[in-house]
């Protein structure tokens, strides 16, 4: 009789190792699904110094571009480096066109002699009679009062369409000072590198 029940004893505790077993593996099975299921969280700590893209396009930086000073008519220029400055007043004013007897010096900045990017003139006209003069008022309609090294003078529009970013296309600056008006008109050269030229011309006195 005391064999049966420790037998019976030796059976239950075999039984109850066996559910302790399987709960814990059950416990087990949950708590690890619950883990792999569950969304990473990202600890990294989010800067406040947020970079700024800033544009360098040195295609167009006037940074290493060459220098032209004019000492008789008192200013300076940049220009690419790709041009070269040459005075053709001579050539210009030799010839009968009425007009001509205007000019006092007559700059042009060629492509290596190939194409006139833009040119500099010196007249002793207003810069509205230069405005009529040279047909302005009739190729290029829209004129606006600007401002070039502190001196007012106006700008001239081409009729051409605005570009992408709503500008207006610059075809030529004129500005009075020491009793002269200065003429700087765009040649071949790209609307955006002539705006580049126009901001960095300066009086020298």
């Amino acid at each position: 009789m005391e064999q049966n029940k420790s037998g019976s004893n030796t059976t239950l505790k075999w039984l109850v190792g066996i559910l302790v077993v399987i709960i814990i593996g059950l416990i087990g099975y949950i708590v690890y699904s619950k883990s792999i299921s569950k969304p990473e969280v990202s600890t990294t700590i989010p800067s406040n110094n947020t970079a700024t893209a800033t544009p360098t396009n040195l295609s167009t930086s006037t940074t290493e571009w060459q220098t032209y000073t004019n000492s008789k008519y008192s200013y300076s220029i940049k220009y690419p480096n790709n041009f070269s400055p040459k005075d053709i007043t001579e050539t210009i004013t030799s010839g009968a066109v009425e007009q001509n007897k205007y000019y006092l010096n007559i700059v042009s900045f060629d492509d290596k002699g190939k194409k006139i990017g833009f040119s500099i003139n010196i007249e002793s006209l207003t810069p509205e009679q230069i405005y009529e003069k040279t047909g302005y008022s009739i190729s290029y309609s829209q004129k606006e009062d600007y401002v070039l090294d502190d001196i007012k003078g106006i700008k001239i529009f081409s009729n051409d369409p605005v570009r992408e970013d709503n500008s207006k296309r610059i075809e030529a600056v004129v500005i009075a000072n020491n009793s002269q008006t200065y003429v700087i008109s765009r040649g071949n050269i790209d609307y955006t590198q002539f705006d580049q030229i126009l901001q960095t011309f300066k009086f020298t006195k």
